[in-house]
């Protein structure tokens, strides 16, 4: 009897010992080996063909796997769009057991700009679940793509699901990047916002380091994006021209120099005679004598001391103008905790 080659499907393997043909009266055998892929029932057959009378032969092959099965709720979580910096609420994934042996877990873990909770513990019952939670925080801008990962230690099998979303935020830019003005004089500054991966919020914007008697501001203080197009808003900076130099003593117009007023010298002389005459009249007056001199000469030098008298006020100083130089203006723009900034020179003469 002629033979062909036997086939076999399933779950199922076949090592052939019988050759071609066949003798009559003989036999041979056919291995067949089960290696169940997944946990349960599985089915199979073996097919042997040859020119014998109703050929091919069949024959119908069974068994039972036994084994854990992990079986994920999901295979892929798109997460909507989440500005930089930020994290997204939870997506959860079940983690099932179905197969009817203990599912040994070797490691949860996520890529990219996502993390996971679970509480899986080190593995799971036959038929039993937990459930695994995923959350999006962007670290950039644009499309973020990153994957779930499920190991179970025995039999070794790996199982994914596929993480994306996208990341907004906006930048900012300045122009002209630079200025010259006179102090006194005032110039300006267009800061552009641009959004990326669709941000539409409203950004706050704010102007610093302006000098002493200069000032910054930026109108409108506020821009709200669209998630497309750019927006733009006007800084403008103000500086103050210097007040004249303070006159000379005495030079100013309708005004005399300052002057001193002489000391009262009646009062210094009535003092000395009084101690003469008093130091004339006896010796043991002399004490009060010498007094009256002190008494005079004291009166002579605080009288001095304090200028001899009113004088002409000095002028108050001239109003302060912005110092000559070069500065560094800041341009912010903020939402929430992101913030971007662009700094532009102003130069003033």
């Amino acid at each position: 009897m002629a033979l062909g080659k036997p086939s076999i499907s399933g779950d199922f393997t076949v090592a052939n010992e019988c050759g071609t043909t066949l003798a009559p009266g003989s036999d041979c055998a056919l291995e067949v080996t089960f290696a169940p892929a997944v946990p349960g029932a599985r089915t199979g057959e073996l097919t042997i063909p040859s020119d014998a009378d109703g050929a091919p032969h069949a024959v119908e092959l069974a068994g039972n796997g036994i084994g854990p099965a992990m079986d994920l709720s999901a295979s892929a979580i798109v997460f909507e769009g989440m500005v930089v910096g930020a994290t997204s609420a939870p997506r959860a994934v079940t983690l099932a057991n179905s197969g009817n042996a203990p599912l040994s877990l070797s490691g949860i873990a996520t890529s990219g700009d996502f993390a996971e909770a679970n509480n899986c513990e080190s593995g799971l019952p036959a038929g039993a679940s937990c459930t695994i939670h995923i959350t999006f925080a962007p670290t950039t801008a644009g499309t973020r793509s990153g994957a779930l990962t499920v190991t179970n230690s025995f039999p070794h099998d790996v199982q994914a699901v596929s993480l994306s979303g996208i990341g907004q935020d906006f930048s900012v830019s300045a122009s002209p990047d630079k200025a010259e003005i006179a102090a006194g004089k005032s110039g300006s500054y267009t800061l552009t916002v641009v959004p990326a991966g669709g941000f539409a919020k409203t950004v706050a914007l704010a102007c610093s380091g302006a000098p002493r008697a200069a000032s910054c501001a930026v109108l409108p203080s506020s821009l709200i994006l669209d998630g497309t197009n750019a927006a733009q808003a006007t800084v403008t900076f103000e500086t103050a021209a210097g007040g004249a130099a303070a006159p000379e003593e005495g030079s100013r117009p309708g005004s005399m120099r300052p002057h001193r007023k002489l000391p009262p010298y009646w009062l210094v002389l009535a003092a000395l005679l009084f101690a003469f005459s008093a130091a004339s009249g006896a010796r043991r007056r002399l004490r009060w004598a010498r007094a009256g001199v002190a008494v005079a000469t004291l009166t002579v030098l605080l009288w001095s001391a304090c200028g001899g008298g009113g004088g002409v006020p000095p002028a108050p100083p001239p109003p302060a103008g912005t110092p000559a130089g070069t500065y560094t203006l800041t341009l912010t723009g903020t939402y929430g905790s992101l913030t971007h900034s662009v700094n532009v020179a102003v130069t003033v003469k």
